[in-house]
């Protein structure tokens, strides 16, 4: 990589430095609210009371939480339209100019940054992109990412994971080898392209494209950034030095046959202008075959990257936002009823926010989810503001409807 290109990408990826401190767990729960509440149900089935308190919160606090959000992130639905690739463009005979917008780009893609926060996606740092354009897995390619063309390049994930996937291996006559492949259960890619890089020419000032993806092992992430097929050299060479060896053997052949000629005196080798156009044919035929077979070894990869992405593919832009916003609420939700549910539990004695953050936690392990980092700061901001629970001395008790419902 030239030190421009290297430059490129450092100013494309670290814009705005991702967080370098390791948590020990995401906080991401991989459970619907909906699922969620059926299994914390379950749970209170010995408890009457438990019981009233939990089916009179839980639809409130719901509300509460799409309530909020859309509220907090109504702005950002109107103000992308002005940045989105797929919006409708006026295409008539009459020049109606472009709508004049104060929104930054930069502004846009810092709330984006707080919805995606508040969705449990956390921001992958460039070091981890770099180490994904060098790797691939056993079903990804390498693509050659141009980070010159991009303003702004971010890729945010969640959901560490483990996938079972199989292939078959010419070694084992074919039979199927069983592969554990550590993958991110959802992406976000996040690009702005540069003026002459848009995907759609159009009047706007600038296109903020969004991406959304599932299922993606941690070596193919680069398969899902804007670029470009690159041929290994090991395939290079599978296609050139076959086809240079025939080209040589036969120009060999020929300068063979016409020194036999010469020899016999039917013309002369160095002044024939057979064999000079013999061996400008020649070159030109081989050449066409070097260049259409790397051409079909190119598509054959973007072959490959296409079917990935039909499966993975979630959504793209505006439908990306708007998914964004249900997975907020989704995950504040499931916070606020957990945090509800260990309240309840310990009424009226209460817990200060370090009990209550371990028991979330050894919760959520005992409901299956394994090692999550329990956003314990977010989810009393929240509920204390909504009322339902409230600090006496630095111990968190029930309060509002909750309590009543005791």
């Amino acid at each position: 990589m030239t030190s421009d290109a290297r430059s490129a990408r450092n100013a494309v990826c670290t814009s705005m430095r991702a967080d370098t401190k390791t948590e020990p767990a995401e906080k991401y729960i991989a459970l619907h609210p909906l699922e969620l509440e059926d299994r914390l149900t379950v749970l209170q089935s010995g408890s009457l009371v438990g019981l009233r308190c939990w089916s009179i919160v839980k639809d409130d606090v719901a509300e509460a939480v799409h309530h909020s959000v859309r509220c907090e992130y109504k702005h950002l639905v109107r103000e992308y339209a002005f940045f989105d690739p797929d919006i409708e463009h006026y295409t008539g005979s009459i020049d109606v100019g472009c709508p004049v917008t104060k929104v930054r780009s930069g502004a846009i893609i810092d709330r984006l940054d707080s919805l995606l926060t508040r969705a449990q996606y956390r921001r992958l740092s460039p070091a981890d992109i770099s180490t994904a354009r060098k790797t691939a897995s056993a079903w990804g390619i390498k693509l050659k990412v141009r980070f010159k063309d991009f303003r702004r390049l971010r890729v945010y994930a969640r959901g560490d994971g483990i996938e079972r996937r199989y292939r078959r291996e010419w070694y084992l006559m074919f039979l199927r080898r069983h592969l554990s492949v550590p993958v991110y259960r959802q992406m976000v890619v996040l690009f702005e392209p540069k003026s002459d890089q848009k995907p759609i020419p159009s009047k706007a000032q600038s296109h903020l494209c969004l991406r959304m993806f599932k299922n993606v092992p941690h070596a193919d992430m680069d398969m899902l950034l804007p670029g470009s097929v690159r041929i290994s050299w090991l395939e290079s060479g599978r296609i050139g030095i076959p086809t240079i060896w025939g080209f040589a053997m036969l120009v060999s052949k020929l300068a063979r046959n016409l020194w036999l000629l010469a020899l016999l005196g039917a013309m002369k080798v160095l002044t024939s202008l057979t064999f000079i156009a013999a061996v400008v044919i020649a070159t030109a035929v081989y050449g066409c075959k070097i260049f259409f077979s790397y051409r079909h070894a190119q598509n054959r990869h973007l072959l490959n990257v296409t079917r990935s992405l039909y499966y993975q593919t979630l959504s793209n832009n505006s439908g990306v936002l708007l998914r964004l916003l249900d997975e907020a609420e989704q995950q504040q939700v499931c916070q606020s009823l957990l945090l509800i549910y260990v309240l309840e539990r310990n009424h009226p004695t209460g817990k200060d926010m370090h009990e209550l953050d371990v028991e979330c936690e050894s919760l959520l392990a005992r409901l299956g989810l394994g090692a999550i980092n329990f956003d314990i700061r977010s989810s009393l901001d929240l509920l204390s503001r909504l009322g339902y629970v409230r600090a006496d001395e630095g111990v968190w008790h029930l309060s509002g409807k909750p309590l009543e419902a005791i």
